[in-house]
C-alpha cells in the first residue's frame, strides 16, 4: 500500500481508491486464495487418520517431497492435487461471450453474444469427466501411472482457470503450497476439526473457504 500511495503522490491521476482497489485484489487474490487452498489441502489429510499417517512417512523422512511439483509421484503430492480438484476456492463461472456468427462446441450451437461459462466445483464432479466417483477425496486417482489418464486430470482442473482466463500467479502459488505442506507435516503433528458437511456446504460466493474448520499444530521434538 505504501508503494501505491507513492505512486499516487507522484501521479494525482493514479487516485486512492484506485490504489486501494489494487492493494485489496493483491490480498484476496494473492493471499487469501492460497491460504484457502492449504486449509483445505490440510483438512482433507487430517481427516482421513491412515492417509495422514502416510503423508507424516513422506515428509518426515531423509528427504522431503516437493507437494505440487509437475507430476504427482508420491501420495502427499497426489493428496494435494486430489483436495484442490475438489475444493476450488474461486467458485464462480470466469464467462466468455460466444462471437459472431455464435459458436458450434460439442454438438450445441450457442447464438452470437450468448454468455458462457462453466462452474469450476460442479465441473470437477463431472464423471463424463472424473470417473463414478468424481465428488470422491480419492487420492490414489492421481498414481494410476497411466499418462493419459492423468494429462485428462490435469486438463479438466480448473483450480486456476483454464486457458486466457488463468491465474497469472498459479506458478507462485504452486510452489508455496509446494513447499509448506511438507514442511507443516514434518515440523508439526496436526489436529484437525472440521464442521458437520465442512466439505460439502459452504456459502455461494465468490470463495468457496472451509469456514469454521479449525487445525491445531503440535511442534514435534524431533522435527529438522
Amino acid at each position: 500500500m505504501e508503494q501505491l500511495l507513492a505512486i499516487h503522490a507522484k501521479k494525482p491521476d493514479f487516485g486512492v481508491g484506485y490504489a486501494r482497489g489494487m492493494a485489496g485484489s493483491s490480498v484476496a487474490a494473492g493471499h487469501d486464495t492460497t491460504g484457502a487452498s492449504l486449509v483445505s489441502i490440510l483438512c482433507r489429510i487430517c481427516t482421513n487418520p491412515d492417509l495422514q499417517k502416510r503423508v507424516e512417512q513422506e515428509c518426515r523422512g531423509e528427504r522431503m517431497p516437493l507437494a505440487f511439483g509437475d507430476r504427482p509421484s508420491t501420495v502427499t503430492s497426489a493428496c494435494v492435487r486430489e483436495a484442490t480438484r475438489l475444493q476450488h476456492v474461486t467458485n464462480i463461472s470466469l464467462s466468455r461471450v460466444a462471437p459472431r456468427n455464435g459458436l458450434h462446441l460439442h454438438g450445441h450451437f450457442f447464438p452470437e453474444g450468448t454468455v458462457l461459462g462453466v462452474n469450476p466445483t460442479s465441473f470437477a464432479r463431472n464423471r463424463d469427466l472424473f470417473g463414478p466417483d468424481a465428488g470422491e477425496f480419492k487420492p490414489e486417482r492421481w498414481l494410476s501411472g497411466d499418462e493419459d489418464h492423468l494429462r485428462t486430470l490435469e486438463r479438466y482442473n480448473l483450480l486456476f482457470g483454464g486457458q486466457s482466463r488463468s491465474c497469472p500467479g498459479q506458478n507462485l502459488a504452486r510452489l508455496i503450497i509446494g513447499l509448506v505442506v511438507p514442511r507443516l507435516f514434518r515440523n508439526f503433528d496436526l489436529q484437525v476439526k472440521v464442521p458437520e458437511g465442512g466439505f460439502d456446504n459452504y456459502p455461494p460466493q465468490f470463495w468457496t473457504m472451509l469456514s469454521g474448520s479449525k487445525i491445531k499444530f503440535i511442534p514435534r521434538q524431533d522435527s529438522k
